[in-house]
């Protein structure tokens, strides 16, 4: 679990007639990798907390025994620091599974776009007119994005193991299960944007304050979850790039499956069907 540490303390401590010996404190500290700037903070803290707390436990039983020891003779603390599922906490294999989010959201941009265009210009009522259905009408302006983007969840996980080196330890076909529902949740929002906003400049602008900063800022991907205020992480929950940050790096690194990932999935496609429906309805009004 991220945030987990599991220590294991033995002491041996061998008394003579004056003098205190102690061989050293073996201290397992276990680290989740998968959050590098919070696995490194962890280190540094563990380090400095743990070397004051063994000094001040030993100084005071040296003091109640009366032992004459000197605590510069000992060793009192063997601290064994083992980072899991990252050991050199990289940031690139943190960051760059995180980015592929930002990645997809390049389609729900331009289906956003399309329909601002469509009805700046007056071509989307033209179409209005013709015998085409209304969900057959949003799925002809959703078809073509949801390829291309189908088409970068299976080129990005290549280009970041050849060109990045970042290791791929999941199952394939449920990181593209997961990255289809999240393209689903994604394209429901921009669906949305588009049903509202009737100029294009104004849906770019209205795109990148919905999708792009809160999905830089919000979902984890630069900034821990935990740090954050409640306020900010109840927030960041209505955002599909914050659980599918989870699911990226869930598969990429520590390579957990369904069973892990299940609840991250869920909220994408609860999300993805709240989207799609405010879309279509009120997409409904304007015929």
């Amino acid at each position: 679990m991220r945030g987990a540490i599991k220590a294991a303390v033995v002491i041996d401590p061998t008394f003579g007639d004056d003098v205190l010996t102690m061989r050293g404190l073996p201290l397992q500290i276990l680290i989740d990798g998968t959050e590098p700037q919070s696995g490194a903070f962890a280190i540094d803290h563990i380090w400095g907390r743990a070397e004051v707390f063994v000094v001040e436990m030993l100084d005071e039983q040296i003091r109640s025994i009366g032992a004459g020891a000197s605590l510069a003779s000992l060793q009192p603390i063997d601290l064994r620091v083992r980072t899991l599922y990252n050991p050199g906490l990289k940031s690139r294999n943190d960051l760059i599974p995180g980015l592929i989010s930002m990645v997809l959201g390049f389609p729900a941009l331009s289906v956003a776009l399309t329909l601002a265009h469509e009805r700046e210009h007056g071509t989307l009522e033209q179409m209005m007119t013709t015998p085409v259905k209304r969900l057959e009408l949003l799925l002809d302006k959703m078809i073509p994005y949801v390829v291309v983007g189908l088409f970068n969840v299976i080129a990005i996980p290549i280009l970041s193991m050849i060109a990045f080196r970042v290791p791929f330890n999941g199952s394939f076909p449920l990181f593209f299960f997961l990255s289809a529902i999240f393209l689903f949740a994604m394209l429901g929002m921009g669906m949305v944007i588009g049903v509202f906003i009737r100029t294009q400049p104004a849906a770019l602008a209205l795109s990148f304050l919905l999708i792009f900063f809160p999905g830089s800022f919000l979902t984890g991907i630069f900034f821990p979850l935990a740090s954050m205020p409640d306020e900010m992480q109840m927030e960041a929950m209505l955002l599909p790039g914050t659980h599918y940050a989870k699911i990226t790096r869930g598969v990429f690194l520590p390579g957990v499956g369904l069973d892990v990932l299940w609840p991250s999935g869920a909220a994408l496609l609860a999300l993805g069907l709240v989207f799609m429906t405010i879309g279509a309805v009120f997409f409904k009004k304007k015929l």
